[in-house]
């Protein structure tokens, strides 16, 4: 598959997508925390764009890089979740933790869209109901999900 972070993978000591990673068989429909506009440019980029880059410089000095590329790994990924529901429970549990901030980080507003086999590779369910989802190249997500609900 064409990844569309394909030349940051290339830079891990690891295989990333992992090899247990695979496609959906069948178009499923899942949810994710984006910003008021559909259109914003943060709403697709996987959490690695995202985070402060003191975040980024404690990920980097991890002594292991065995550690450290399969977190970075996990964090070239865009976060998915399996309802809406666990998508707001989930969201809910981290606010504890950040407080305000998780709106300029994370996000407002619940999407939901459809993945499709052609989208890229899955990781497993958590108990969150979440799983990353690694996306190929010339996907429109900000074209097909649609908000449906408020994170605030």
């Amino acid at each position: 598959m064409d990844y569309f972070f394909l030349d940051d993978f290339k830079k891990l000591t690891v295989t990333c997508p992992p090899r247990h990673y695979k496609p959906f068989i069948e178009d499923k429909m899942v949810f994710r925390w984006i910003f008021d506009n559909l259109n914003n440019e943060n709403n697709f980029k996987p959490r690695f764009y995202l985070v402060p880059k003191k975040e980024l410089e404690k990920i980097n000095n991890i002594k292991n890089p065995t550690q450290r590329d399969t977190r970075i790994c996990s964090m070239l990924a865009l976060s998915m979740f399996v309802t809406e529901k666990q998508a707001y429970e989930r969201f809910k549990d981290i606010e504890d933790d950040m407080g305000d901030k998780i709106f300029d980080r994370l996000g407002t507003k619940i999407a939901s869209g459809i993945i499709t086999k052609n989208d890229g590779v899955n990781g497993d369910f958590d108990d969150f109901g979440h799983f990353n989802h690694h996306p190929v190249k010339n996907n429109n997500y900000s074209q097909r999900f649609q908000i449906i609900s408020n994170l605030r």
